[in-house]
């Protein structure tokens, strides 16, 4: 919304009269600063100390997804009926299969938990994810004509930037001359490091 005259965006909510929001009691919501605070700025200063630490990476980059993580189970066919599992495709049932995987000697099918589809009892709320992609737009926005890659929570330009926030922190993967072949594969010249499928 804050560019949507520069770029000629127009945003509509869709008004059908069906549910589109998550709605939440104010009793039941905690800042998510109580939560996670300290343990930010633990590893946040131990990053800017320790620039290619690969564990403090993933530790920082994983929150998201381990505190929204799915109550899943993997089971065979076989397991499904021994255990007389109530299993279906909606929500009506137990278990509702979520995805099915062939590993040519066995089958699994992964199954959703319907009753407790989590499995903590938390949820962020849909804005953080956007305040963190409006934080990335930013980044891009500081030098748009140089933007080579926009990945997650990374930009690359085809020169060296400068900022002022000291939380943007340079990291070794993506910082440097690159050598591009696609957004998914490239070779930093200056660190060495390539992605897995780079050739």
């Amino acid at each position: 919304m804050k560019h949507a005259e520069d770029y000629d965006v127009n945003i509509e909510l869709i008004r059908d009269g069906k549910p589109n929001a998550y709605i939440y009691d104010e009793d039941d919501m905690v800042s998510l600063k109580s939560i996670t605070n300290e343990w930010f700025n633990n590893l946040t200063n131990l990053r800017k100390k320790l620039k290619d630490n690969r564990l403090l990476k993933h530790l920082i980059s994983s929150c998201w997804s381990h505190m929204a993580q799915v109550n899943v189970v993997n089971k065979t066919w076989e397991e499904i009926e021994k255990e007389n599992l109530n299993v279906g495709n909606s929500d009506e049932y137990d278990y509702k299969i979520s995805k099915y995987m062939d590993y040519g000697d066995r089958e699994y099918y992964e199954l959703l938990n319907t009753k407790s589809p989590y499995k903590h009892n938390t949820r962020l709320k849909p804005w953080i994810t956007a305040l963190a992609r409006n934080l990335t737009a930013s980044i891009v926005l500081h030098d748009p004509k140089r933007v080579v890659r926009v990945q997650t929570d990374s930009v690359s330009f085809t020169r060296e930037q400068e900022f002022d926030d000291p939380n943007l922190v340079p990291e070794e993967k993506t910082t440097g001359r690159i050598q591009w072949k696609n957004v998914n594969s490239y070779h930093n010249l200056t660190t060495g490091y390539k992605t897995k499928n780079y050739n």
